[in-house]
């Protein structure tokens, strides 16, 4: 007689429930890489028009000529160090950083081009999954698993982040590590954690920020002396981490630059990433201002805002640092994309205590709706006048590329000299890259032009595609001895062009 009312109860109970208990029965490591492979599968989705794009800017002469130059010389890390940096022309910009390795690794696995290039994309989208199932782990202890999916769901559409899960480069891979210490320094996992933030430091400087933002919430959150012994230890692998490239001597680029020039053009870039602005506005305005609301906040959550706050300060410290007293270097929109899932996390959290769950969820899908509606194109103008670096901050980087290749393309077949920027000269020394067949030997740098001595004919590409200076078009185009030609090409209202100079007269 039992039997019967049991088995009812039983048929009553939903089946999400009963797949929840199952989820919940299995080992953490198996929960761990199928929610791993989850987001992978639904990040090479979002980003599949990425898997056949050619190499981007930066990639094009840092990460991915040092990787391709170890296929090609039996992985002699220790040739890789003498090696010229990108500004000397040379492949050893990042010979240190672990993904230039791997780009070395699948470069020799792989035999072609297009192989090359899906299967870095692929790496890279891995690497990327990782990250956003951490901010996944980040979430979950205090949020709901539903709210915690809609956490990474926002982040991967986050413009810059957008744009950065499609590239071949260091920031995302800095973003998953520092991810990986951030929530290792969380759970009170202080060697793991540590090992994370050494590892996130050898890809680049910036990697040191995730592990400093946790290691200093956990310094505000106890403050013993104990906590400072513990912090000093946990930061110093990656000190010495990022200290290893000037213990070996290696040249860092110097390019003359006003410094006004600099902090005008990063502050820029901030326009450029609406959404993510308005999030870190929100969560510091309001968590700064006197609460009078009466909440309170458990432990968990108040750890997570302290990294946020860190994280932010961090990044405002080391980047002025570097500005000032290593080289000139511009705040680029990639650089921000460790702060997006803390940004949002921070500004729900800090609203949701003050407002309640309503004024947060309206921002939310405000700024949901303009990431899918404009992808910040909207507030960034004519898509002509935008920087290659601006376009990061949106998708219009894909056609872009496109564009970059068909242009130079065209310009080849012409069988003219030609004179390009030091970047896409990096791009026609690779034909892995994405861009020639085979290695032209009638293409110059740009610098290297002389009027006096130049070819009767030849071809420069015009500023459009690349951030060619003003002064060498206009020299060339107020020189009565030239006449020019100039051939255009557009994709998606973007245009380019490559300008024919013949020689009329001596």
């Amino acid at each position: 007689m039992t039997n019967g009312p049991t088995s009812a109860v039983r048929s009553r109970v939903p089946p999400t429930h009963d797949l929840l208990v199952r989820w919940n029965a299995l080992p953490h490591a198996i929960r761990g890489f199928l929610t791993w492979l989850g987001v992978f599968a639904g990040l090479v989705l979002l980003k599949r028009n990425a898997l056949l794009l050619p190499a981007s800017w930066d990639e094009s002469w840092a990460v991915l000529p040092g990787g391709l130059w170890l296929a090609e010389n039996n992985f002699d890390l220790v040739g890789l160090l003498d090696q010229p940096e990108w500004f000397q022309y040379g492949p050893g910009t990042y010979a240190l950083a672990p993904i230039t390795w791997m780009t070395g690794v699948i470069a020799s696995l792989t035999s072609t081009t297009p192989a090359f290039l899906v299967s870095l994309h692929l790496a890279h989208m891995a690497i990327g999954a990782v990250g956003l199932r951490e901010v996944y782990r980040f979430a979950r202890p205090v949020w709901s698993a539903t709210a915690s999916a809609l956490l990474v769901t926002v982040t991967a559409l986050v413009p810059v982040m957008n744009a950065q899960l499609g590239f071949m480069y260091l920031e995302t891979p800095i973003f998953a590590v520092g991810m990986l210490a951030i929530n290792a320094g969380l759970r009170g996992d202080w060697a793991r954690a540590s090992l994370w933030g050494a590892l996130a430091t050898s890809f680049k400087g910036s990697g040191i920020l995730p592990l400093s933002a946790v290691v200093g919430a956990s310094l505000m959150s106890q403050g013993k002396l104990t906590a400072l012994r513990r912090a000093i230890l946990v930061m110093l692998p990656s000190v010495v981490v990022g200290l290893l490239p000037l213990l070996l001597d290696q040249a860092l680029a110097t390019p003359e630059r006003d410094l006004g020039v600099v902090f005008y053009a990063s502050t820029i870039q901030l326009v450029r990433m609406p959404e993510l602005i308005i999030a870190m506005a929100f969560a510091i305005v309001f968590a700064a201002l006197p609460d009078r609301t009466g909440q309170r906040t458990d432990s968990q959550v108040n750890v997570r805002l302290k990294t946020f706050s860190w994280l932010v300060l961090s990044f405002i410290a080391f980047y002025s640092f570097t500005i000032f007293f290593v080289i000139p270097l511009y705040v680029l929109p990639r650089y921000f994309i460790a702060l997006v899932p803390f940004a949002l996390f921070s500004a729900w959290e800090v609203g949701r205590r003050r407002f309640g769950s309503i004024v947060p969820t309206v921002l939310g899908l405000l700024l949901v709706g303009s990431m899918l509606t404009t992808s910040s194109g909207a507030l960034l103008g004519d898509p002509n006048r935008i920087s290659s670096v601006g376009l990061e901050a949106t998708n219009q980087y894909a056609p872009r590329l496109l564009l970059t290749r068909e242009t130079l393309e065209a310009a080849l077949e012409t069988g003219l000299p030609l004179y390009v920027i030091p970047n896409t000269w990096f791009r026609s020394q690779y034909p892995r890259l994405g861009y020639v067949d085979s290695v032209p030997d009638r293409i110059h740098v740009i610098d290297d032009i002389d009027l006096d001595t130049s070819p009767e004919r030849f071809i420069i590409v015009d500023k459009a595609l690349d951030r060619l200076p003003d002064e060498t078009r206009q020299r060339l185009d107020d020189d009565a001895q030239f006449q020019s030609e100039t051939v255009e090409f557009t994709r998606e209202s973007l245009t380019s062009r490559f300008v024919t100079y013949t020689r009329v007269s001596r």
